[in-house]
Formats: structure tokens, sequence, C-alpha cells
């Protein structure tokens, strides 16, 4: 995501939701150095809202360290928990 700094990469999966029916899970990569904040977090956010829409505003960010791979998460991506 080149409009936000400090991230590498990000990804996101859709999930169940209790309310919504479907939610969006992202994975997001920091770049190194970068710290997880409440405010990446929200400019993360507003980065979506604004490109996206509101309606692609994650529910849930999981800071990872890097790509999961194999094929539970690639089945958890494609038919969710």
């Amino acid at each position: 995501m080149p409009a936000c700094n400090g991230l590498t990469v990000a990804w996101a999966c859709r999930v169940d939701h209790n309310i919504k029916g479907q939610g969006i899970y992202a994975y997001v990569v920091l770049a190194k150095g970068t710290k997880a904040t409440p405010e990446l977090k929200k400019k993360l956010n507003d980065v979506v809202r604004n490109q996206i829409g509101s309606f692609a505003v994650p529910d849930t960010i999981h800071w990872a360290p890097g790509r999961p791979s194999g094929v539970t998460f690639m089945l958890y991506c494609c038919f969710g928990q």
C-alpha cells in the first residue's frame, strides 16, 4: 500500500460476521522498524475508506510478522472459518 507508509504488504480475507454476514480480516506486514500502533491502524483504515470505500474497511487487522503460507491459510482465505 504505497499510500500508507510503514507497510510492506497487506491482503484481506473474507470471514463470517455475526451482524453483517461477512467481514474483512486483513493481514498486514509492517516494514522493518515500524510498530503497530492505534495511529497506524487509523491511517490504514482511512486509506482504505478513501481509496476503496467504507465497505472495505477491515473489521480486524492482524499485524503479521510475515506472509502466512500453506494449504491451511489458502483454505481459510477461500472459505473462511
